[in-house]
């Protein structure tokens, strides 16, 4: 828990908040320690934060906390805003996505935004062994191999003061016409892109 409590936000929180209503209820799925959500609580929004880690949970100080499986959830509200960040819709499984998306689909009023963080379209190809800082944390990707049709496989090695954590992953890039695809399955339409590098996009209901 210290390295995900230690890792800095980068402006996450203003992205979400530009893209979503002033004062609009936001719901993260699979907030962690709250690196985002509670920035953006300090923005003005009421956030409630989903993971299914008690200990990561236990570090939010102004997101209200849910402990759930992203999957499962089935919240007896609706939000105007939510969140799928850390490029949780490029995991390997398209099942596991579907379940993703339709749990966010199912969590927004109608008119409310999708923030989706993802892969930039072309990463597959770029990715290559380096090593990075991030805050106090150093960051090494090694063992990239990539598999075809935008897939690639990867360690995510973490360093922080003597402590390691090693992540193994999998990720399938996904671009426009193929995360539109999976979104309209979901009953979700692609809406607009955020970021200069097309990494942060949104998606609305389907009407």
């Amino acid at each position: 828990m210290e390295i995900y409590a230690a890792l800095p936000p980068h402006g996450e929180a203003d992205i979400i908040h530009d893209a979503v209503p002033a004062g609009a209820a936001v719901l993260e799925l699979g907030c962690g320690t709250g690196r985002i959500a509670d920035p953006l609580a300090a923005l003005g929004h009421r956030v409630v934060g989903v993971d299914d880690s008690r200990d990561m949970l236990a570090h939010l100080r102004a997101a209200e906390p849910v402990h759930s499986s992203i999957e499962d959830l089935r919240l007896g509200e609706r939000f105007d805003g939510v969140i799928l960040a850390s490029t949780m819709v490029n995991t390997f499984d398209p099942a596991q996505r579907a379940r993703f998306l339709r749990t966010a689909a199912h969590h927004l009023t109608p008119g409310g935004i999708l923030v989706l963080q993802r892969h930039a379209p072309g990463w597959a190809e770029a990715a290559a062994p380096t090593t990075w800082h991030d805050g106090p944390v150093e960051l090494e990707l090694r063992d990239v191999v990539r598999h075809g049709g935008g897939l690639v496989s990867a360690t995510l090695v973490h360093t922080l003061a003597g402590m390691v954590e090693e992540q193994d992953f999998t990720g399938q890039v996904l671009d426009d016409e193929e995360l539109t695809s999976v979104l309209r399955d979901a009953g979700l339409v692609f809406d607009r892109v955020l970021t200069p590098d097309r990494r942060w996009v949104t998606a609305r209901l389907a009407t």
